[in-house]
Order: C-alpha cells, then sequence, then structure tokens
C-alpha cells in the first residue's frame, strides 16, 4: 500500500490549493496582544446571516422538506472546500473587519525551520479578529464551517456515533489539520470542529439549544428563518491561542520558547490579557473532545 510521508503530503497539498491571498495556516494570539481590535461580531454575524437567508431565496418547492440538502447548500455557500473556506478567505480580505495581521517573521513561529514548521513555514498566520467575546484566528472560521460539516456528514449520512466522530477529529488534527502538516496540535481548531457541527445541527434541531430553538424552521411556504445566527453562541476563550497554547513538536517548541520569552515585556505589563477567565468551566464542557494544552507556553510559565 503506498503511504504517504509528510512531505508527500505536503507536496500534494500544493496541487491543491488556490491561490495564496486565501492562505493562512497556524496563528498568533501572543503578538501585538495590545492591538486594539474592533468587535466584530454583528459584521460576521450579519455575512453569516445572509448566506442563510440566500439559501432560503433560492429554495425551490421541488426541494421539499429535506433538511440534510438545506444544511448541504449552507455549507457550499460559507465553504465548499475542506481546506480553506470561503467564509475565512472573505474575512482575511474584508477591509471592512478589523484585523491584526502579523507576518511570519514577526510571529510566534519567526525562524522556524522548514522541517519544524512544515507547511506552516510557507505563508503567513491567519489573521486575528475580535468576536463572539474573544480573540481567535480567522482559521477557526474555517474549521467550524468545514471540519464541522463533516462531522455533520459522518453524523447524517454515515451514521457514525459522536464518539467515532470525535475521534476521527483529533486523528485528523494529529494529521492533515494539524500536527502531521504544520507541527501544531490545537485544541481551539477542535473545539471550533465540533462548535461547526452544533451550528448545522441547529439549523433544524431544537434540541442543541432547547431556549433558543432552531435557525430554521418549515412553512408551507418553503425554509423560514425562526433566528439569527449569532458567533456569541458559539465562540469562546478556548478559541485564543494565546490563553489555551497549542502542542508543538519538540522542534518547534524550541524555537517558539525563545520567541515567547521576548514578549515578557509585554505579560508584565497587563498579566490578565494573557490568562484564561474561565477555565474550569471550558475544559468541563469540552473534556470529551481530547483536549491538549502546552501550558508551559502560557506566559505566566515562560516568563517566571
Amino acid at each position: 500500500m503506498f503511504k504517504f510521508t509528510g512531505s508527500k503530503i505536503v507536496s500534494l497539498l500544493f496541487l491543491l490549493l488556490p491561490t495564496q491571498s486565501v492562505l493562512a495556516w497556524e496563528t498568533d494570539q501572543f503578538t501585538k496582544r495590545f492591538s486594539p481590535l474592533q468587535d466584530s461580531t454583528l459584521k460576521l454575524n450579519a455575512k453569516v446571516n445572509s448566506e442563510l437567508s440566500a439559501v432560503i431565496q433560492d429554495w425551490k418547492p421541488i426541494d421539499g422538506t429535506n433538511e440534510i440538502l438545506f444544511v448541504k447548500r449552507v455549507y457550499k455557500r460559507l465553504s465548499d472546500n475542506h481546506l480553506f473556506s470561503h467564509y475565512e478567505s472573505w474575512i482575511n480580505n474584508s477591509i471592512y473587519i478589523n484585523k491584526s495581521d502579523i507576518k511570519q517573521k514577526d510571529s510566534i513561529y519567526a525562524g522556524a525551520s522548514l522541517s519544524s514548521s512544515r507547511f506552516n513555514f510557507f505563508f503567513d498566520g491567519a489573521p486575528t479578529v475580535y468576536a463572539g467575546g474573544a480573540r481567535f484566528g480567522t482559521d477557526k472560521t474555517g474549521h467550524f464551517f468545514s471540519e464541522g460539516y463533516i462531522y455533520y456528514q459522518l453524523f447524517h449520512n454515515v451514521r457514525l456515533s459522536l464518539e467515532k466522530i470525535l475521534n476521527y477529529g483529533i486523528r485528523s488534527e494529529l494529521a492533515i489539520f494539524g500536527l502531521k502538516i504544520s507541527g501544531v496540535y490545537s485544541s481551539g481548531d477542535l473545539v471550533a470542529n465540533y462548535e461547526g457541527f452544533r451550528f448545522y445541527e441547529s439549523l433544524f434541531n431544537s434540541v442543541v439549544d432547547p431556549i433558543k430553538g432552531s435557525i430554521i424552521a418549515w412553512s408551507p411556504q418553503g425554509p423560514v428563518m425562526r433566528r439569527g445566527f449569532d458567533w456569541r453562541d458559539y465562540v469562546s476563550e478556548i478559541w485564543d491561542e494565546a490563553l489555551y497554547p497549542p502542542v508543538l513538536i519538540k522542534p518547534l517548541q524550541k524555537t517558539v520558547l525563545n520567541n515567547l520569552i521576548k514578549l515578557c515585556n509585554d505579560f508584565l505589563r497587563n498579566p490578565i490579557k494573557f490568562k484564561p477567565q474561565n477555565e474550569d468551566a471550558l475544559i468541563s464542557r469540552y473534556s470529551h473532545l481530547g483536549l491538549h494544552f502546552q501550558t508551559q507556553n502560557r506566559l505566566e510559565n515562560v516568563c517566571r
């Protein structure tokens, strides 16, 4: 059987990639921590709700009440690619969304070799935005809409149990969406995947949020919007990789640690900016997702 090595996977990905303008792999919320960011929640919400409305407007009587088809069309408008989503690309290229852009050479990954940073070596990291009460890389929205839809497919089409789906997520973060390709295992990515699954489920399933109910309902005329999408229902500070640092392979960890030490003046300026506020609740909420953090990379530990 043919086996993909790390270098072969990277080569294959290059053949599949869209233009570089939409590319962003890992992200960095340590650097430029004090760079002011406007709250983009309403703008980011509006884009999702606009796409949902477009699916509703295009719905034909012949489509019936096919929930799986409706979800597929939502996915097509927001992602349509399991590596890079339309929505993530839209944020990265929009002049109306306030972002903190950090070049690779200025990030915590600066100076990492090709062998340690792998695919991440070739591209700048995902910009940081503030929405839903947290700072996070735009790559999380890609995970949300792309991997979240894979979870949905595995649940409804393949009929896998949630446990097996979550194990798939862990394996993907160890391989093509994480550790093997970029040298990084991000639990924030896993949480974004899961929350994306919850989003697709919540389109019609009121059990996901019994208080708010489903986002979409059926009427005699077709699908109607019961309520708007809101990032605040899904985002948490666990998406912030300065608060919940990802696990790194050893060669990459050495480089990152040297760069983190340079940020200790920032930490001493305002330590609270680098400390999680809801850790116990979040760990309890997502304990079933295979979370692993490199807590030694929290600046409160680095700067001791």
